[in-house]
């Protein structure tokens, strides 16, 4: 129980030598003033550490290492953070909502991200594979009805449907711009992701 009592003298907490548990078992109070002295500690590290980085970033940074730092001491109180069950429960005892403004920051770094994004709104017009195994799709914008065209590693839906049963569904595709050297032009590129890359699909009209 050594570590334990370390950690929570640590963060001005009084333990009574003469009040100490007889069994290896550590009281519900003692786990809690361990999952806030972490809070604490990620929270500062975050602040500290994320001047010239992303919030999310520090954030990530800083909850390892203070894991890292507490893992010991997590075991005694019986959960192994390393197991499924252990960070389970760590995602709910650390509540980084209480970190000073963090959600506030972290959604404008999300913000700010999706107005870097790239998006296109259509309908399927044609897709075919091309001879180095890449996948050529042609889609039509949903209000102007110009035809943009991307390339992907995969077929946005099953390639055998006609072009006709294609035309009846809007998707929203994520993409990038790429150059090509030999080409020496840019293409755009569908962003992989499985079917995550279709973000809304809905049928046009009746």
């Amino acid at each position: 129980m050594v570590l334990l009592f370390v950690t929570l003298s640590s963060c001005g907490q009084t333990v009574s030598t003469d009040k100490q548990p007889t069994t290896n078992k550590p009281t519900s109070q003692e786990a809690l003033a361990v999952y806030q002295a972490m809070t604490v500690e990620i929270c500062n590290c975050t602040y500290s550490t994320m001047k010239n980085n992303k919030p999310s970033t520090s954030l990530d940074s800083c909850y390892k290492v203070v894991l890292k730092k507490y893992t010991d001491t997590l075991r005694v109180l019986g959960y192994d953070p390393a197991s499924s069950v252990g960070e389970n429960k760590l995602s709910n005892e650390i509540r980084l909502y209480l970190c000073r403004d963090m959600y506030s920051l972290l959604q404008k770094e999300w913000a700010d991200e999706d107005d870097k994004k790239l998006f296109f709104k259509g309908t399927i017009v044609s897709q075919k594979k091309l001879a180095d195994g890449e996948i050529e799709i042609v889609m039509a914008d949903a209000k102007t009805k110009e035809k943009r065209t991307f390339k992907s590693v995969s077929f946005l839906s099953d390639p055998s449907q006609t072009n006709k049963k294609l035309l009846e569904y809007e998707m929203t595709i994520e993409y990038e711009v790429r150059h090509n050297s030999k080409t020496k032009r840019d293409e755009n590129y569908i962003k992989e992701g499985g079917k995550s890359m279709t973000i809304g699909v809905e049928k046009v009209g009746n």
